[in-house]
């Protein structure tokens, strides 16, 4: 029987080029992505926990690392190396399966598919906050692509 390659194999295969790509060229498209996703959510304060304080989201298999401030009440991505308050680390699996809610981010987190690095309560705040984030909440280009992975999961083995 032919078996077919899990999403743990192949995802970090298909985001290896992405490491060519320059901080400067993700840095843009990624602050419309995250105003146009979060500006509800900071207009309504639900993210003042991280006012004038750090986040950096790592995809290993990237290469990616994207620090993160609110300031000024905008959620903006700072320079690559700009250090952080905290860390949240992964393989790009580990981070579609938590987008796509098909685990529970406490599960990746146990698992340490997903670690946190540095002031853990900010951590937890952010993931508590994603936790909870109603995904009707989002622009329906996102709400497809989560969905999309969440179908494919149906019909592909995600894990061995």
């Amino acid at each position: 029987m032919l078996r077919l390659p899990n999403i743990e194999q192949v995802l970090p295969v298909l985001v290896r080029p992405l490491r060519r790509v320059p901080h400067p060229l993700q840095r843009a498209p990624l602050q419309l992505a995250l105003e146009t996703i979060f500006h509800a959510s900071v207009a309504a304060g639900e993210l003042e926990f991280l006012d004038q304080r750090c986040l950096a989201i790592e995809i290993e298999d990237a290469g990616w690392r994207w620090p993160i401030a609110l300031a000024e009440g905008r959620l903006r991505v700072l320079e690559r190396d700009h250090p952080a308050d905290v860390t949240i680390r992964g393989q790009s699996p580990a981070f579609l399966i938590m987008a796509s809610r098909l685990e529970d981010p406490d599960t990746l987190f146990f698992q340490r598919r997903l670690v946190i690095e540095g002031d853990t309560e900010l951590g937890l705040g952010v993931k508590n906050f994603l936790d909870g984030l109603d995904e009707e909440r989002l622009p329906l280009p996102l709400r497809i692509a989560l969905r999309g992975a969440r179908e494919a999961h149906g019909r592909f083995a995600w894990r061995s």
